[in-house]
């Protein structure tokens, strides 16, 4: 009911607000994510080994190091995507604007702080 309301009161393109932002967002979080953790994998478990860590555990979790690493990452690149997101399907002089200039837009009146800060926000508000 609430999908048909907003399609009937703002058009059905309405509907589509934000997907560019989630699609180029996840997609950038994705293949940092990958590409970190590919990077990074060979290294960690020499890297841990010259800290201490015996041979088995340096190979066990070196990968798991690699993916804290890499997701950690990849989640700098996605907030400023899921910012602008949340931005635009909330507030209707953002959606107008597409997503490069809603991103320019929120950097202009809130600087770098409002991307962190608004993810931040969103995901609070996700659990509760």
């Amino acid at each position: 009911v609430r999908l048909r309301n907003v399609a009937q009161a703002d058009g059905p393109a309405a509907l589509l607000t934000g997907v560019a932002p989630t699609v180029v967002g996840y997609g950038l979080e994705g293949a940092c994510k990958f590409g970190v953790y590919e990077a990074l994998k060979p290294a960690s478990a020499p890297l841990l080994a010259s800290l201490g860590l015996g041979a088995d555990q340096s190979a066990a979790a070196g990968p798991v190091a690699a993916a804290v690493v890499a997701g950690g990452l990849a989640s700098l690149v996605l907030a400023p995507a899921e910012a602008t997101r949340i931005r635009m399907v909330s507030e209707p002089s953002y959606a107008s604007l597409g997503l490069l200039g809603a991103a320019s837009r929120l950097y202009e009146a809130e600087g770098t702080h409002a991307h962190a800060h608004s993810h931040t926000h969103a995901h609070t508000h996700a659990l509760t």
